[in-house]
């Protein structure tokens, strides 16, 4: 809780926030509040900035209810009340609130998106495809391009036209290094038809 008074604030030794509380945390200001004016809390952790609009209550009070993200950082937050009835604007004196680290805070081990796992998996689906492209390439049988389906070449009903290329060994551990080598250095994006 915070005090007003004659456009001066101070906290209640007792109020206390924590990082990453969400919905559970009050900021209420308190005193002879002005009517007329609407009030916000400005409030800088390092260099970071944020504005918090505070709400009238019945009671006279202004408060707003504290998200995780109002409370992401911990460390020294300072906070200044700002008043405003139309072009008018007035400023208060400016507090710190010290708000303690939280163990699920800033410091967690990362949990990954879903999009990486995606990625991840599409990659791995690429990398299958062309070790299998590389394993078992495109031949021509019967003047047609015969396509490898996993267990089997099948007819893919597509003409071809010139002779029919079967690869060595050689050509076969070559490709198999080259796609390998190039797979860890995408830097694009990976999409699947």
């Amino acid at each position: 809780m915070i005090q007003f008074n004659d456009w001066q604030i101070w906290t209640d030794p007792r109020f206390t926030l924590q990082q990453n509380d969400h919905l559970s945390r009050e900021l209420t200001v308190t005193g002879p509040l002005p009517e007329g004016w609407d009030w916000t809390m400005l409030v800088q952790v390092d260099d970071r900035m944020d504005l918090w609009p505070l709400e009238r209550r019945q009671n006279g009070n202004v408060s707003v209810l504290l998200t995780a993200q109002q409370l992401g950082p911990g460390g020294f937050y300072r906070m200044q009340l700002r008043g405003s009835q139309g072009e008018v604007i007035r400023h208060t004196n400016i507090i710190t609130l010290f708000v303690p680290r939280s163990l699920c805070g800033d410091r967690q081990w990362p949990t990954l998106p879903t999009e990486f796992s995606d990625a991840e998996q599409r990659i791995l689906a690429i990398r299958k495809d062309a070790e299998s492209y590389v394993n078992h390439p495109p031949i021509i049988r019967e003047q047609r391009w015969w396509l490898w389906n996993g267990e089997a070449y099948t007819d893919s009903g597509l003409p071809a036209i010139g002779p029919a290329y079967e690869l060595t060994e050689a050509d076969t551990s070559a490709l198999v290094a080259a796609v390998l080598a190039a797979l860890p250095a995408y830097q694009g994006e990976v999409v699947m038809a």
